[in-house]
């Protein structure tokens, strides 16, 4: 994962996972599993989980544009059953943005998160590389 950023009414408002959050998405055939720590986390710092720390496995498709993560197991357990669904984009440096489903706030603001996913070379990778869904332009 190259960034996890929070949009707010169209404009950066702040780093959900801190600075420097880390993460992997792997998509195989039909499956995919994700997992995105906070900085802290990452370096073994001794931090609460549920705010450092979320990862789940879900069955995937992708059409024009939206990938839909349909979920199967998860660190938010609100989540087992649902079904994730991002806006996708291939950028031009070769990057993946993902964008999740826009909410509205108590305050009435729009708040959505974009991942920023950057592909692996499995050459490189000491656990292996990652793949993503491959956006039509």
């Amino acid at each position: 994962m190259v960034s996890l950023r929070r949009m707010e009414d169209g404009a950066f408002n702040r780093f959900p996972m801190g600075e420097g959050a880390w993460g992997r998405i792997i998509y195989g055939p039909d499956t995919m599993s994700a997992f995105i720590m906070s900085a802290a986390w990452h370096a073994g710092d001794d931090v609460p989980a549920f705010e450092n720390l979320v990862s789940y496995a879900a069955h995937w498709e992708f059409d024009a544009g939206v990938v839909r993560h349909q979920v199967l197991a998860a660190s938010v357990a609100s989540w087992i059953g649902t079904t994730l669904v991002r806006q996708a984009s291939r950028q031009p440096d070769g990057t993946l943005l993902l964008c999740t489903a826009p909410h509205v706030k108590k305050n009435g603001a729009l708040v959505h998160d974009e991942l920023l996913w950057r592909r692996i070379d499995p050459a490189k990778a000491p656990m292996g590389g990652a793949a993503a869904p491959s956006p039509s332009p």
